[in-house]
């Protein structure tokens, strides 16, 4: 299954004042790219993307999609 990327640069665009939102979502970038992607490390960025306003439901959203949950579930049974 494809990696089911959430909109960076409308994340970006939503934390652009906060830099440790920004930071959040370079995080969350790099969790996803990595070579052996883990859910824990993805749902802590999405948590602290959840915890800004202007972000909240745009992360909400990608994270709680069917696509993403699927994706999500196969890293944690090990099928990537």
């Amino acid at each position: 299954m494809n990696v089911p990327h959430p909109p960076y640069d409308d994340l970006r665009s939503d934390v652009s004042s906060d830099p440790g939102a920004l930071a959040a979502v370079d995080d969350l970038h790099a969790s996803i790219n990595a070579e052996h992607p883990e859910h824990a490390a993805i749902a802590q960025h999405v948590d602290r993307l959840r915890g800004v306003k202007t972000a909240e439901a745009r992360i909400a959203g990608w994270y709680e999609s069917p696509v993403v949950q699927e994706w999500l579930a196969g890293l944690s049974s090990g099928g990537l």
